[in-house]
C-alpha cells in the first residue's frame, strides 16, 4: 500500500470514528437515559418525527430538482457548446454544476436537521433530560436520511451531515452556545463539505 493511499485510509477512518461513536450514543445510550428519566413523552416524539423527517427529506429532493433544472440545463449547455467543461479562471462548468448540486442536497438536509434541532432545544432547555434530548435528535434528523434515502445522496454527503450536527450539540452541550450560533457551524461545516465534495467528485481544475 502506498504512502498516499495508506494517508487517505487513516484520514477517512479518523472521520469516520467518532460520527461512529455518535451513531452508538444518539440511537442506543440516549434512548435508555431517556427511558431512565421516564420522559416517555420525548421517546414517543422522537419515533413519531422519524417518519416525517423521511417525507420531508424526500419533498425537499423533489423541489431541489426543479429548482436545479434550468442551471443543470446551462452547465450541461455550456459542457457541449464548448466541447470540454467550461473554464472561468480556476472554476470549471462541471465544477458549478457538482457545486450547485452539492449546496442544494445540503440544503435540504440541513433544512431539516435545524428543524428537529430547534425543536429538542426548544422543548429540553433548562430540563434534565437537556443532554440526552440532544444526543438523541441527532438519530431523528439523519437516520432517516443516511439508512431509508441512502441511495439518494452520496456517502461524502452523509459524513459531513453527521459531523455537521456533531460539531453542533459539542457547541452547545460543551461551549453554551446559542440555537443561532450551532446553526451557523452547522451551515458552515455542510457548506465547506460542499465545496470539498465537488471538488473530490474531479470538476475543479487547478
Amino acid at each position: 500500500m502506498n504512502f498516499s493511499k495508506l494517508t487517505s485510509n487513516l484520514v477517512l477512518a479518523s472521520l469516520l470514528l467518532p460520527v461512529a461513536v455518535m451513531n452508538i450514543l444518539s440511537g442506543i445510550v440516549a434512548l435508555v437515559w431517556l427511558v431512565v428519566l421516564k420522559e416517555w413523552a420525548f421517546v414517543l416524539i422522537c419515533l413519531t418525527m422519524m417518519p416525517f423527517a423521511l417525507f420531508w427529506f424526500r419533498v425537499g429532493i423533489l423541489l431541489q430538482g426543479l429548482v436545479l433544472l434550468p442551471i443543470v440545463m446551462l452547465a450541461g449547455f455550456l459542457n457541449d457548446r464548448m466541447g470540454k467543461p467550461f473554464v472561468a479562471g480556476t472554476f470549471s462548468a462541471d465544477f458549478l454544476f457538482h457545486l450547485v448540486g452539492q449546496i442544494g442536497s445540503s440544503a435540504v438536509v440541513t433544512a431539516l436537521c435545524l428543524l428537529v434541532l430547534r425543536i429538542a432545544t426548544e422543548m429540553t432547555e433548562g430540563l434534565r433530560m437537556f443532554t440526552p434530548a440532544l444526543i438523541a435528535s441527532y438519530s431523528v434528523a439523519t437516520l432517516p436520511i443516511l439508512w431509508i434515502a441512502q441511495n439518494l445522496i452520496d456517502f461524502m454527503l452523509g459524513l459531513v451531515l453527521q459531523w455537521a450536527y456533531f460539531l453542533a450539540i459539542i457547541a452547545i452541550l460543551f461551549f453554551s452556545a446559542s440555537f443561532t450560533d450551532a446553526a451557523v457551524l452547522f451551515c458552515a461545516v455542510m457548506l465547506i463539505g460542499s465545496i470539498v465534495n465537488a471538488s473530490i467528485a474531479g470538476a475543479f481544475r487547478l
